[in-house]
């Protein structure tokens, strides 16, 4: 039986509050070298993660499992100054945001929440599981419910998730 993959992809902006990142991977992995199944998973890390870098990793890693940890969109009326604030387009009375990647200076870059879905969409079916971690005041049920329409499972947020959250 070949191992499942599980994706981890991080973006920590700068400009943002610094988000422990490399912490939650860190536990991700030791939980997986505890698992008593922990010899069928492959636990793949790519940081910095930007726009382009999605597709090109969803294809050439195949995973089965996609965690997409770092800033997410504020709800209206969220924190203040801690995550990435959009102009959102409303579509069926939800604000279609998405998730912050990094550009290739290390600023925010908001990629949609239907450009993710149709990114997984052209990717292939390797993909079952996403997961959105994203912090503070993000919210990321929004697009959780984009990518159900291209994978068997998408888990998101409707409240917010703290570095030291357990």
């Amino acid at each position: 039986m070949s191992k499942q993959k599980i994706l981890f992809l991080a973006a920590n902006p700068l400009g943002l509050d610094p988000l422990a990142l490399d912490l939650e991977a860190r536990a991700i992995q030791i939980e997986l070298e505890r698992s008593a199944h922990r010899d069928q998973f492959e636990f793949v890390t790519r940081w910095a993660v930007q726009p382009p870098d999605l597709l090109r990793e969803l294809r050439r890693v195949k995973p089965t499992i996609v965690h997409f940890s770092g800033h997410g969109p504020q709800e209206a009326g969220g924190g203040e100054g801690r995550d990435v604030a959009s102009t959102a387009e409303e579509i069926g009375g939800e604000p279609q945001v998405g998730l912050c990647f990094q550009d290739s200076d290390g600023r925010p870059a908001l990629v949609s929440t239907r450009a993710i879905a149709d990114t997984f969409a052209a990717a292939g079916s390797s993909v079952k599981v996403v997961v959105l971690s994203a912090c503070y005041a993000c919210y990321s049920k929004v697009q959780a419910a984009a990518l159900v329409e291209h994978v068997e499972v998408a888990v998101g947020t409707i409240g917010s998730i703290r570095d030291d959250a357990e």
